[in-house]
């Protein structure tokens, strides 16, 4: 009796300590772009970077806070770095004009709006161990959440290097993310510090754009 009480004893042990360990384990974490867009069709993710780069707020939705701030984190690279607001994964909504990117559990809710994307990340699995675990939904509303027409340069710009990066380092993906960053925020600086110097902007906005090698959706 004392031998089985023993074994039971040491059973109850290892699955209090098995249990503890489950709870503890680290959510799985998107490392790198081409996972994430592996889960998205072709135009959710245009839709996704279009509204990063163009200042709406993405919300990510997900009960597994470091899945959620992983994604998060991939989407602030499509952003010069001093552009990044990105309150990471919190209980509380935060209105878009106080942050862009904003991480929350499932069941906080979101307002509708243009200026306003929200993508759910789930899972079927209660403690996920990887990624493909994972799928991601974007809340689309068909009137609100339209790709520009035509489309910004930098959002092709950004999902060909996307695709490029299926087949190369992801250390030469990011090395011409900045740069392609970097080169829109230098037109943008220089369009509006020119536009702000000239009397009559309107009459001048079409040979500046031609200059910058841009468009009114750039």
């Amino acid at each position: 009796a004392v031998v089985s009480t023993q074994s039971t004893g040491s059973q109850d042990s290892y699955a209090r300590e098995r249990a503890e360990t489950l709870v503890e384990a680290p959510s799985p974490k998107f490392t790198n772009i081409t996972e994430f867009s592996d889960m998205l069709k072709g135009s959710d993710l245009k839709l996704i970077i279009q509204n990063v780069v163009i200042g709406n707020q993405v919300v990510v939705r997900g009960q597994h806070p470091a899945t959620v701030d992983s994604i998060l984190t991939l989407l602030s690279t499509f952003l010069p770095h001093h552009c990044v607001l990105n309150f990471g994964y919190l209980h509380h909504y935060e209105p878009c004009y106080a942050c862009r990117l904003l991480g929350l559990p499932l069941s906080v809710h979101v307002p509708t709006s243009g200026q306003i994307l929200v993508l759910d990340v789930m899972s079927a699995v209660e403690r996920p161990r990887d990624i493909k675990s994972f799928g991601i939904e974007v809340r689309r509303c068909p009137d609100l959440h339209k790709l520009l027409v035509p489309l910004p340069k930098i959002v092709d710009e950004i999902t060909k290097l996307i695709d490029i990066s299926k087949s190369h380092e992801t250390e030469t993906y990011n090395t011409a993310l900045k740069a392609v960053v970097q080169n829109w925020a230098s037109k943008s600086i220089s369009y509006f510090l020119a536009v702000k110097s000239m009397i009559d902007a309107s009459s001048a906005e079409a040979k500046l754009l031609n200059i910058l090698q841009a468009d009114e959706n750039d």
